[in-house]
């Protein structure tokens, strides 16, 4: 009796050391229960969300951002509910809850609130899986009309190479082959590649006949991969990429209008007036110092007057003259612009609005020769 009593007296004292002794799992970060601070149950783990057509491609993607995550495991019910009395109990029920949190925020609304009321991850997972994963017959019919059908046209290998890509994957996640030890996979997987090797130069367009009977009549026909590189490096010969020719700075500069900012004179010959390398009809270039003198009336925009008006008149009166030099200009007008003071700086004061409109038009082609 005395060393019964000793016993049960040794294991209630060594009871809790032993507890005390277990490590929490939430702590541990090779735990499933461990939550790192930055995760939250708002977060979107998969895109574009699960709307009842892509469901096989959604479970993938889900399945591979749980597994990344360590919470893999509360949806396929490796770790099951412990009891409510359990210590384990409320790590549980936290990453339960961040897990169904995820799942919530990666589908459509409409299917979401089908999912509210469900108490944990596992039973939200099969319920999806329930419901989305029959169609499968429908789908495969589907995607064995869609990759008979696909063709090159007017896409690049890569691009058409990518979408067969996107169709076999999809198909092989729904009829997977089944792992055996016998050699009937091994055969199978190459049969299925053939095939793929096939659709694929079927849909390619006839500039690639040669590089097509080349590959069938190979035995055995090389992987996809290598069919896809060689394919590639002959679309390269067809199409080559033009070089782009570095474009001269001087070419883009040569052309380039010249532009004063509004309110600032314009650079003008002290000699004529006109814009220095402006070149005039009989030859000489203004700045040089061969240009005809013209009078510099004001800043841009304001005119200039010809030549032939700041020049003295042979007569004040001659008719032939004033006809020669403005023939839009009657006698009386041209002697009273030649009687004008100096001071005035616009034609507006000696003359009416269109015959400064006349002045313009007549020398415009002067100007801008």
């Amino acid at each position: 009796m005395a060393s019964d009593s000793t016993s049960a007296q040794t294991q209630q004292t060594t009871s809790p050391s032993v507890a005390s002794a277990i490590p929490i799992p939430a702590t541990d970060l090779s735990s499933p229960f461990y939550i790192h601070p930055n995760e939250n149950p708002m977060l979107v783990l998969v895109a574009p969300s699960l709307d009842g057509k892509n469901y096989h491609g959604w479970a993938r993607a889900m399945r591979m951002a749980l597994l990344s995550k360590n919470k893999l495991r509360f949806i396929d019910v490796s770790i099951p509910p412990p009891p409510s009395t359990d210590p384990l109990f409320p790590a549980w029920e936290r990453c339960n809850n961040l897990v169904q949190g995820w799942l919530t925020r990666s589908i459509s609304p409409t299917i979401a609130k089908s999912i509210l009321w469900f108490d944990s991850a596992s039973e939200i997972w099969t319920d999806l899986r329930s419901r989305f994963s029959q169609s499968d017959l429908f789908r495969i019919s589907d995607l064995q009309e869609e990759i008979c059908n696909l063709r090159q046209g007017n896409l690049t290998v890569s691009e058409y190479f990518t979408h067969l890509k996107i169709l076999w994957d999809e198909m092989n996640n729904i009829r997977p082959l089944k792992p055996c030890s016998c050699g009937s996979l091994s055969t199978a997987l190459r049969h299925r590649e053939e095939d793929q090797v096939i659709r694929f130069l079927k849909g390619l367009n006839e500039q690639y006949n040669s590089t097509k009977s080349q590959i069938m009549l190979l035995d055995p026909l090389p992987s996809i991969t290598r069919v896809f590189s060689l394919v590639s490096q002959q679309e390269r010969e067809l199409h080559p990429v033009s070089p782009i020719l570095p474009v001269d700075s001087k070419v883009l500069l040569a052309k380039t209008p010249r532009y004063n900012p509004p309110g600032q004179p314009q650079k003008q010959c002290s000699h004529c007036g006109k814009p220095p390398g402006f070149k005039f009809r009989n030859g000489s270039v203004a700045g040089t110092g061969s240009s005809p003198v013209v009078n510099q009336v004001g800043t841009q925009g304001s005119g200039l007057v010809p030549p032939s008006l700041s020049a003295p008149a042979s007569a004040p009166g001659s008719t032939s003259s004033s006809a020669t030099i403005l023939p839009q200009l009657s006698s009386d007008q041209y002697q009273r612009l030649l009687s004008s003071p100096p001071s005035v700086n616009h034609f507006s004061a000696s003359v009416s609005a269109s015959t400064e409109d006349t002045l313009n038009s007549t020398f415009a082609d002067d100007w801008f020769s």
